[in-house]
């Protein structure tokens, strides 16, 4: 860390009635924590999509047999039904792919990833 980068974590720490030191640890430590609770999220968006798949799956097996037993039948709602699983896929997938690099920095570089959040809080209180 520069200088000006440790009296902006002192000056946060003293407004926190804590030292710089511990203020380091414990924002270390969170990037850890942080990075498990990424990863329940990712496990969760995971059976997410698996839920969204077997949704889709269950549509187009539906679709299957209401066409053996009426051919000429309206699709509307099923084309409706699989359009908003699909889009509730992407958007899924979208947040996990955004949310990735972070979840990285929080695994790879704690420290990196305490430094951003104290520079964030300092550059909020100026």
């Amino acid at each position: 860390m520069d200088q000006k980068t440790l009296e902006a974590l002192q000056a946060l720490a003293a407004k926190l009635g804590t030292t710089a030191e511990y203020l380091w640890i414990v924002m270390v430590r969170q990037a850890r924590v942080l990075f498990v609770v990424d990863l329940i999220m990712y496990a969760l968006g995971g059976i997410a999509l698996y839920a969204l798949y077997k949704g889709i799956r269950a549509c187009v097996e539906e679709d299957r047999k209401t066409n053996e037993k009426e051919p000429g039948n309206d699709k509307v709602g099923l084309l409706l039904m699989m359009s908003l699983l699909i889009v509730c896929g992407f958007c899924i997938v979208l947040a996990m792919c955004f949310y990735l690099p972070d979840t990285i920095t929080k695994a790879i570089n704690p420290e990196y990833w305490a430094l951003q959040q104290i520079l964030e809080t300092v550059k909020g209180t100026k």
